[in-house]
């Protein structure tokens, strides 16, 4: 086998980078996940 500086995945993006808007989304779950603790707390 070869070894390939960037490897590609089947969507061409390098394995490991994460698109802005998975991020967001992450951030976002976490954050009304939170929220609902906070509010089941009270």
């Amino acid at each position: 086998m070869t070894a390939q500086p960037i490897p590609v995945i089947r969507d061409g993006r390098r394995p490991g980078a994460v698109p802005v808007a998975e991020l967001l989304a992450r951030a976002g779950a976490v954050a009304r996940a939170r929220g609902a603790e906070l509010w089941a707390a009270e």
